[in-house]
């Protein structure tokens, strides 16, 4: 299938989750910078849709998961007369390959096959190459060369709601730097224990930093959020479930230091360039991981695939996922200190 050489029109399926609805962004600036006039529609979920409102010239279509088929026909009536040069399909996914299905392109790239899952192969015509990094941005950014684009670094270009920023600094004291500590993911096994969090956030008060506990309005988060709130000192403060979603990147943007589970808090304050600590066992640092800040991880991710699986790091699946429930406990607070400690002298905070 021959390339389109000057593409007027493109669609890209990514319906979640906001990490790497994130992590796309270089891709999707790059074809913005590459084609300046190109149109771009973005399928993707109300949320994800919502928080990225900030980028121009895209039209965003929501896809809501929740209303099933009755939500397939509907965007499918919607794009029934659309044709476009490329379909992007970078959600390895069979609901987001049945969207593809009815989706008019000349030519529908996918994913490579070992990024692959759900049977993609057969809603596509082109497969992007093997990327040489296992890291997502990398695969995310073949996308873009695919379609002509340069070979560029990927970059982040975020702009701040204002009125998300105006509200969240009322909510920080900027007498001493800011720390903000996300905890908990919607995977409890992506969690950290709870005593570790409390002893974390005790230390940052130390080091001098206004500590503040961030996240959702999930039981899950909100459970986590009491019992380290119940651990902590009086002038440790949680903002948990208080924020809107554009509130919590405005929040990230003022921060000086962010220190995370794996969750989308790494990804946001990554393209924000704003240090960060992100903490694994579950998944790959080096494939999910804060792209611009890798030497500051703390995983013990490695460890555990090699003892699950019993073979080398290098042997196993790119998509390769620790099962044991108790991994996160293997990682020590000494690790996370170091981590923390390192990336204040590096950063000069």
């Amino acid at each position: 299938m021959s390339n389109v050489t000057d593409p007027k029109s493109i669609c890209i399926i990514r319906l979640s989750a906001i990490g790497d609805c994130f992590n796309i962004i270089p891709a999707v600036q790059l074809i913005q910078k590459t084609y300046p006039q190109i149109k771009i529609t973005w399928i993707t979920e109300p949320l994800e849709a919502e928080l990225l409102d900030f980028l121009p010239n895209i039209n965003f279509i929501s896809y809501n998961k929740k209303n099933g088929l009755k939500e397939l026909r509907r965007i499918k009536k919607l794009l029934k007369h659309e044709k476009f040069d490329y379909l992007l399909h970078m959600h390895s996914a069979l609901k987001a390959s049945i969207l593809a299905s009815f989706i008019h392109a000349k030519v529908k790239i996918g994913f490579n096959k070992e990024r692959s899952k759900d049977l993609q192969w057969l809603f596509v015509n082109k497969k992007i190459p093997k990327p040489q990094s296992k890291h997502v941005v990398d695969g995310f950014m073949e996308f873009a060369y695919a379609i002509g684009c340069p070979r560029e670094k990927p970059e982040w270009k975020i702009t701040i709601d204002p009125k998300a920023l105006e509200n969240t600094k009322k909510l920080l004291d900027f007498e001493r730097q800011i720390c903000l500590i996300n905890p908990c993911t919607s995977k409890e096994q992506k969690n950290w224990l709870i005593e570790e969090y409390a002893k974390l956030c005790n230390y940052m008060d130390d080091k001098g930093f206004n500590v503040y506990l961030i996240g959702g309005k999930s039981e899950i988060e909100k459970y986590y959020n009491a019992e380290i709130m119940d651990q902590v000192r009086s002038n440790v403060e949680s903002l948990v479930g208080k924020t809107s979603l554009k509130e919590l990147v405005a929040l990230i943007s003022q921060a000086d230091i962010v220190i995370s589970a794996d969750t989308a808090a790494v990804h946001i304050a990554n393209a924000l360039n704003k240090p960060v600590v992100g903490l694994y066992a579950t998944h790959d640092p080096k494939r999910v991981g804060p792209y611009n800040q890798q030497e500051y991880v703390v995983s013990v991710y490695n460890e555990c695939a090699e003892k699950e699986y019993g073979k080398p790091i290098d042997q196993l699946p790119w998509r390769t996922r620790v099962r044991d429930p108790e991994a996160m406990k293997l990682i020590s607070f000494d690790l996370v200190q170091a981590s923390i400690d390192r990336i204040c002298q590096d950063f000069n905070i």
